[in-house]
């Protein structure tokens, strides 16, 4: 799934692609489809779909249909760096013997970050 993040990550910083929506974050928009086609040639589209859908359950990304009608159902997608700064500080923390850990880490619910 650290694919998935970096390749979205990848998307996010070129400037001509991806759009601000209304909340003012830069969203990039792929279907499992076109993910496939596009970046991940050695997966299958089901299997894009359920990382995607992983990723998403996990709170490390969001997506959102801010276009949604009978005949568009377009998913824009974005990185949740608050949840994976989370994740990147309980990895650390999960290096360290009891001891080492202090009263101020951060706590979250390991399965978000694995």
């Amino acid at each position: 799934m650290e694919s998935f993040l970096q390749q979205i990550q990848y998307l996010l910083n070129n400037p001509k692609l991806g759009k601000v929506l209304d909340d003012g974050h830069k969203y990039i928009w792929e279907t499992a489809k076109e993910f496939v086609e596009d970046y991940f040639s050695f997966w299958e589209e089901k299997t894009v779909a359920k990382h995607l859908r992983e990723l998403e359950e996990k709170g490390l990304i969001i997506s959102r249909q801010p276009f949604v009608s009978e005949w568009n159902r377009t998913k824009f997608y974005r990185i949740n760096y608050e949840n994976l700064e989370l994740c990147l500080e309980v990895s650390k923390v999960h290096k360290h013997t009891p001891s080492e850990v202090d009263e101020d880490t951060p706590s979250l619910n390991e399965s978000i970050c694995t």
